[in-house]
């Protein structure tokens, strides 16, 4: 260990430690990084941090054992060496409180499980980290951010204190093992709804941003138990929230938020998706049916645009009044009367099969049952009632009504609605 001494130069004869595995000569006065270090093959953990170092040799490369790099509170500008890249063995680099401006090599560490780079200006990061466990890019200048981990290891991301204001609709899609995400103080408009693949994520922060709404699909992550908004532009929250079984510590200060919603706006909001879904299913089978038709060739063009018309009325008519399941029912069924109505036309062999399968799905499409719609109440709660144990909403807009989910919330230890 030389750390902590006013050294400007090491000696020549430090390569002749050839079985040396640990070298410390941080918070010294390097102005260079001494070539001398990288004589010394055997070298597996190298920290030379805190001195005046400007930028990193290519013959770094001839460390071929090293595991552990930091040279973190230099003056690195630039770009990192290519030597750095054939470092096949590194598994952790800390590169923070430099001025670089690209981290582009680190996409040829393959076995980098640990990347540290804040307090850096890069602007955009497009980066394929193959097995990283954890990575933070936290304090850079960072206005686009496109990350990729095919090995499926990262748990741990933090973008925080950049200038984002959006993320690519497809960067959860993949990091489906991603536990920890930290997006704070950015100018982040929305989350991109892909955030709902990030099945195994226990902590969000998305806090100092200007968020408007959060995605539905965010509420579909069964594993998170912390979720910080704070100081955004939120307005409204999704009745779904409710939902969430592991949540446990929700902070939703300095909003705009006028109420949070009522668990009995989740009945309303399924009765709601379960009339329209009943249109989409009429419409859906009479499309089936009609395509199938027109594909063996059963029809004539003038039958076809028949059937389409009769399409177009079916899924109007269900649209507009809203029908109850027998009626819809009947709509559908009258397409495959269709044909006794027709006897005129000439039907190929085989097409009496492919006409009663359509009809078939379409009837069955349209008789699905609708799950029933689950009331809940105090004494049979919703998901968040027995998980959420702190809740944070002050600085909104509020008025009492908020007092009435008390009785929803039996767990709460900490309540913030100053």
């Amino acid at each position: 260990m030389l750390r902590n001494n006013r050294l400007v130069d090491l000696p020549e004869s430090l390569a002749e430690l050839q079985s040396l595995q640990v070298l410390n000569v941080s918070n010294n006065n390097l102005p260079a990084f001494p070539l001398v270090v990288t004589k010394i093959a055997s070298l597996e953990d190298l920290d030379i941090s805190l001195n005046r170092i400007p930028d990193i040799p290519n013959a770094i490369s001839s460390l071929v054992n090293l595991v552990k790099l930091n040279v973190m509170g230099n003056s690195l500008t630039g770009n990192l060496p290519e030597g750095l890249g054939r470092l096949s063995k590194l598994e952790e680099l800390d590169v923070r409180q430099n001025k670089l401006q690209d981290f582009g090599v680190t996409a040829e560490l393959a076995g980098l499980k640990l990347l540290y780079t804040e307090s850096n200006i890069v602007t955009r990061a497009h980066m394929e980290l193959t097995s990283a466990v954890s990575v933070s890019l936290r304090s850079n200048k960072l206005t686009q951010c496109h990350l990729t981990n095919p090995a499926h290891t990262l748990v741990f991301l933090d973008l925080s204190r950049n200038q984002l204001t959006e993320l690519p609709p497809d960067t959860f899609v993949h990091l489906p093992m991603l536990e920890h995400l930290v997006l704070d103080s950015n100018h982040i408009v929305s989350i991109p709804p892909s955030v709902g693949n990030l099945s195994n994520l226990v902590r969000l922060s998305c806090a100092n941003n200007i968020l408007s709404l959060i995605p539905i699909e965010l509420t579909r992550l069964e594993k998170l138990t912390t979720l910080d908004l704070h100081n955004n532009n939120l307005k409204l929250l999704p009745p779904e929230i409710w939902l969430m079984p592991k949540l446990a510590v929700l902070s939703l200060s300095s909003n705009l938020l006028e109420q949070f919603p009522h668990p009995s706006m989740l009945e309303n909001l399924r009765r709601q998706q379960g009339g329209s879904s009943s249109v989409r299913a009429v419409a859906a089978a009479a499309a089936a049916a009609a395509a199938a038709a027109q594909r063996s060739g059963a029809m004539k063009g003038t039958a076809v645009s028949r059937v389409t018309q009769s399409i177009q009325f079916t899924a109007a008519s269900a649209s507009s009044s809203r029908q109850s399941s027998p009626q819809v029912r009947a709509n559908s069924e009258s397409l495959s009367e269709y044909p006794e109505q027709h006897s005129d036309m000439a039907l190929p062999v085989g097409s009496e099969r492919i006409r009663n399968k359509s009809a078939d799905a379409g009837r069955l499409q349209a008789q699905t049952p609708t799950p029933p719609i689950k009331r809940y109440t105090v004494s049979d709660p919703p998901p968040l009632s027995l998980s959420l144990k702190e809740l944070r909403m002050g600085d909104n807009n509020l008025d009492d009504e908020v007092f009435t989910l008390m009785a929803f919330l039996p767990e709460l230890r900490v309540l913030n609605l100053s």
